[in-house]
């Protein structure tokens, strides 16, 4: 889909590691700047590269005053062209938005595969780093900065951090979805999962979670992209209502007596009806040791596992 923008060698023009950085930044300027290809909308993957080595250019310092005073006109330079490709972004990101809402969700799978740097590899990258997809999926939730919820009520509760684009792109792929289907995630966050589900799924989605100002980004989200499928709630999973759920989601988001609780509870649903219990990360091996689940695929705490009641 991208138009191809060469910049896998402007941070180094010479090959030589004795470039200052302002020059390096100088020359990656010279390159980018006229390049009117760099500004189409096709062109994300391209002016994501591009803004990262910006970033990591931008910021280096000067050994001679009258060094410093060219390298201040530079940084404005990449500031101007930061503006610019951020621009670009927003714009394509509001017309990605617009075709959620009008149900076009083929336009998003497609920019998926387009950033993806694994196309060629069945199984996702293992491990818990994040790529370009992460950050398009943000730009697309457009999530309010939450304030101060650091203080977490238990030491057994795991901080907040969303699942990489890439496990929940292989969840999707793994796990057989229906109409009849409700996905709960619990320990959801800002809602990054069930928001997916809902979207490129069309399955109805539920993200439970204990932080109020989390639930409120994930539900203003559902509302802006008109995902009627995908509600959250305020609440503990030891509490909470599972007599609905089918597929049940955890991001090892708590550990000792609360995912010992939560997992007696699924157990105690599992003897009404079958269900599915899918993991990322460690919470895989405790999931491992419950008997009366299963494993319907590899067993690995690095990427999604899904367990069946048995």
């Amino acid at each position: 889909m991208a138009s191809m923008v060469d910049v896998s060698t402007i941070l180094n023009p010479e090959g030589s590691s004795e470039v200052s950085p302002p020059e390096r930044l100088r020359f990656l300027l010279q390159r980018l700047e006229g390049n009117s290809l760099l500004f189409q909308q096709n062109s994300l993957s391209e002016r994501l590269l591009a803004m990262d080595e910006i970033d990591a250019l931008a910021g280096g310092t000067a050994s001679t005053m009258s060094e410093a005073a060219a390298f201040a006109e530079i940084e404005r330079r990449a500031l101007t062209l930061q503006h610019r490709l951020e621009s670009a972004n927003a714009e394509l990101y509001q017309f990605i938005r617009t075709e959620i809402i009008g149900g076009h969700m083929q336009t998003i799978l497609r920019w998926l595969d387009d950033l993806n740097p694994e196309a060629q590899n069945a199984l996702p990258r293992p491990g818990l780093g994040f790529d370009a997809r992460d950050d398009f999926m943000a730009s697309l939730f457009q999530h309010s900065d939450p304030g101060d919820v650091s203080s977490l009520g238990s030491r057994e509760m795991i901080a907040y951090q969303p699942t990489p684009v890439r496990h929940v792109l292989h969840l999707l792929k793994t796990v057989t979805l229906s109409d009849d289907d409700l996905f709960v995630d619990l320990g959801s966050g800002m809602g990054h999962v069930p928001l997916m589900m809902s979207m490129l799924a069309g399955v109805r989605s539920l993200g439970i979670e204990i932080e109020p100002a989390y639930v409120a980004n994930a539900e203003r989200c559902a509302r802006t992209l008109q995902l009627e499928n995908a509600s959250f709630v305020a609440a503990d999973a030891r509490d909470a209502d599972f007599s609905v759920g089918t597929i049940f989601y955890l991001y090892s988001p708590f550990t000792g007596s609360i995912l010992k609780q939560v997992l007696r509870r699924l157990r105690e649903q599992s003897l009404k009806r079958p269900i599915k219990v899918c993991s990322l990360g460690p919470c895989t091996c405790d999931l491992a040791k419950e008997r009366w689940l299963k494993t319907s695929g590899p067993l690995d705490p690095n990427r999604i596992t899904v367990f069946e009641s048995q």
